[in-house]
């Protein structure tokens, strides 16, 4: 007896270790030769932005004009589609009835049976309540034309407007530099038209320069006028200071400008890029983990440990600081020591464990 409940202890064990090894419904194998690995460790933060963006965004906006544009046409063929649907359902309604009335006429006499007018009628029907349909959202459509034709209207005669200023003076063909400085920037050919409010060229000021980065809306609230920064120009670091932060948050970035602390290189030219770095805080020790591709698809709120074997990864969740282009605080969740997966998450986030093999 005492040998049989040995061996049933035995194999109860042995299927609860069978149990534990098994991968669970939230788990996803991996091969370990594709997964990075770092370790969470204490380490200077160096809490400072990266130079985004310096040069202007016509092009962007060009762009986006021309989406609008595209918009706007496919707003007029679906009218013209709908216009066809129309016209198209309402020929079917009248051929539809047509049939009905002749096959009404012939059961009078006998020749045709009611379920058979029953089929001509529902026929009829559904074109009927086709066409009120189509001729609703026509008549909703029409008024959000007639809302746009509006907005033409107004617009066109804002331009007529501006285009008697002109006619009505002579001085207004004179055009003249709003200051002194390098004209730049000037294509215009001999008999070319221009519209009111056209920009014709672009006046440089000599010596004078300013430099604008997008910034990441995270930092809106940590970049303030008059804190300090560098930048990188022909080999060299040169002081640059926060002169006007503009709010104003596009496509999750806000921008800030900065202006030389002193004079200006010689070279610079006008949409150059640079590199700038601009410092939030003192630097200071924390814990850090590398900021990277696994901070895409966690956002940050969770991480996966490795545990001590190293052939599986559990689902943590956890709380970061401060981040930099290659650095983020751990603030809760992480330890020292830690060991993260610090690859990819694409794909990850459903599942609450890695198995490595």
């Amino acid at each position: 007896m005492i040998l049989a409940g040995a061996v049933g202890a035995a194999a109860l064990a042995a299927v609860v270790a069978g149990l534990w090894l098994m991968p669970s419904a939230h788990a996803i194998s991996l091969k370990r030769a594709e997964v990075e690995v770092a370790e969470v460790r204490p380490a200077p933060f160096e809490d400072y932005l990266p130079r985004l963006d310096v040069t202007a965004r016509e092009a962007e906006i060009a762009a986006r004009l021309g989406d609008v544009s595209a918009q706007e046409l496919a707003l007029q063929r679906a009218q013209t589609e709908r216009e066809r649907e129309v016209a198209e359902t309402r020929y079917n309604l009248l051929k539809a009835r047509r049939e009905l009335d002749k096959r009404e006429r012939l059961r009078a006499v006998g020749v045709e049976s009611d379920a058979g007018v029953k089929t001509f009628s529902d026929e009829a029907e559904y074109h009927r309540a086709r066409l009120a349909s189509l001729e609703a959202s026509e008549t909703r459509e029409t008024a959000i034309g007639a809302a746009q034709a509006a907005q033409i209207r107004a617009l066109a005669g804002r331009l007529n407007a501006n285009l008697r200023v002109v006619q009505e003076s002579l001085g207004a063909l004179v055009i003249a530099a709003p200051a002194a400085g390098r004209l730049t920037n000037f294509p215009l050919q001999p008999g070319q038209a221009l519209k009111a409010g056209e920009t014709v060229g672009q006046v440089d000021s000599e010596r004078a320069y300013k430099l604008v980065a997008d910034v990441d809306e995270f930092y809106l609230g940590r970049v303030a006028t008059g804190q300090r920064a560098s930048v990188d120009v022909a080999g060299k670091t040169l002081p640059v200071e926060v002169t006007r932060v503009l709010p104003q948050v596009s496509g999750g970035r806000f921008r800030a400008e900065f202006a030389f602390q002193g004079a200006p290189p010689a070279g610079l030219r006008r949409g150059q890029t640079l590199d700038l770095r601009l410092t939030l805080g003192d630097t200071r020790q924390a814990l850090v983990l590398p900021n990277g591709a696994w901070m895409e698809g966690s956002g940050g709120a969770f991480a996966f440990v490795l545990r001590p074997g190293g052939d599986r990864a559990d689902r943590h969740a956890i709380t970061l600081g401060r981040r930099n282009p290659r650095q983020v605080e751990v603030v809760s969740g992480l330890g020292r020591g830690d060991r993260v997966v610090v690859s990819s998450y694409s794909g990850l986030e459903p599942y609450a464990q890695l198995i490595l093999r």
